[in-house]
């Protein structure tokens, strides 16, 4: 893990804070990886953050599938 740190990066507080953002972002098919590299890389290091993240796409579809 620490191996693949780097020197910039990101808190898990301020992912938390765009989190909401970047998964709506995500769930309309925009590149998030390049449009916010630092919280997808952040994702991609962090278990918590990304449980965060999986939990809040999981509501962004079943929000999709109901107003369906």
């Amino acid at each position: 893990m620490l191996a693949k740190t780097d020197a910039h990066e990101i808190a898990c507080d301020d992912v938390f804070k765009v989190l909401a953002e970047f998964a709506e972002m995500k769930q309309r098919g925009k590149d998030v990886a390049e449009m916010m590299p630092l919280v997808a890389k952040h994702l991609d290091l962090c278990p918590d953050c990304r449980e965060e993240y999986e939990i809040l796409m999981d509501v962004l579809k079943l929000e999709q599938q109901i107003l369906a």
